[in-house]
């Protein structure tokens, strides 16, 4: 009970620090201005056609899509660009604590605050779209005219017959945001980690190198740059479907039944295996972490 206290001491701390943050702030505000310039095209198709949406299919169609997925993870660099945090108050936290309850309450903050940023997005696409939408849990017109027929594809959306016919729009946002939330967490995770094992200029990089990664496992781009064809690029898409967490957190780049691509299922325990292991590797770091705190000086 005590240690579950002094978890809850360490989280509500930093989540106090939120008011008189200005990142926190530009994160929150980027985070809605992206909404709104991905939900434009969108917006713009339904009052064209004259048609209402679900209120969760702006979500959907937008954040379906792998580069969605990574603009809005890449703001979190700037909202986590210090985690662990290393203040003057870390001397405080651990002379009333382990560095084990230290680091769990560093890691159930980092968790809450990706939740938090993920409801955000959500609430976003809500109220930019919310005036043309509807809460029934069915697909609006405007869902079938997207996916079934070559608008979707002219609009860049990932919207597709088989995301409608095996899926209902609540139970597709939950899975979506559950994947964003997990790819978010895991690149959260890569750059605690390396901060703790190296140093803070070493954890931004290994952010930035992240989410590169996942960019230059693009089946597009490889088969561009190797001259591979079409019929030969199927090979690149299995393997990039499990090499890369961005395209394991994209809805539709999943296995439904009929091929090699990882399920909704594998994909969500590789991401937990994943951040499992990267915990473990933050506390055994953590175990060796020389603090160095410096004082002020006196005139």
């Amino acid at each position: 009970m005590i240690k579950m206290k002094q978890t809850g001491m360490v989280v509500v701390f930093y989540f106090r620090l939120w008011k008189h943050n200005s990142k926190v702030w530009t994160a929150f505000g980027l985070n809605f201005v992206i909404c709104y310039l991905l939900l434009e095209r969108i917006l713009d198709f339904s009052e064209q056609h004259h048609t209402v949406m679900q209120i969760f299919e702006p979500f959907i169609w937008t954040f379906d899509d792998s580069y969605a997925v990574l603009l809005i993870s890449v703001v979190l660099l700037l909202l986590f660009s210090d985690v662990p945090y290393l203040g003057k108050e870390v001397p405080y936290h651990l002379m009333r604590m382990s560095r084990k309850v230290w680091l769990t309450g560093q890691v159930l903050y980092v968790i809450l605050a990706t939740g938090i940023y993920m409801m955000a997005i959500l609430l976003s696409t809500v109220i930019i779209c919310g005036p043309r939408c509807f809460i029934g849990n069915r697909w609006s017109e405007t869902a079938v005219k997207l996916a079934f027929s070559d608008a979707g594809e002219t609009l860049s959306l990932a919207s597709s017959a088989r995301t409608i016919e095996m899926s209902r729009p609540y139970q597709c946002m939950l899975i979506i945001i559950t994947l964003i939330f997990l790819y978010s967490c895991l690149m959260v995770f890569f750059m605690f980690v390396f901060r703790i094992l190296l140093s803070e200029t070493a954890g931004m990089a290994a952010g930035i190198s992240f989410n590169l990664y996942t960019v230059l496992m693009s089946p597009e781009l490889i088969g561009e740059l190797f001259h591979i064809s079409e019929q030969e690029r199927y090979k690149l898409y299995v393997i990039a479907g499990w090499a890369s967490p961005l395209r394991q957190a994209t809805y539709h780049l999943h296995n439904f039944g009929y091929d090699k691509l990882p399920t909704i299922w594998q994909s969500l325990v590789y991401s937990g295996v994943v951040l499992i292991l990267l915990f473990i590797l933050a506390l055994a770091g953590m175990r060796k972490y020389n603090f160095n705190f410096g004082g002020t000086l006196e005139n």
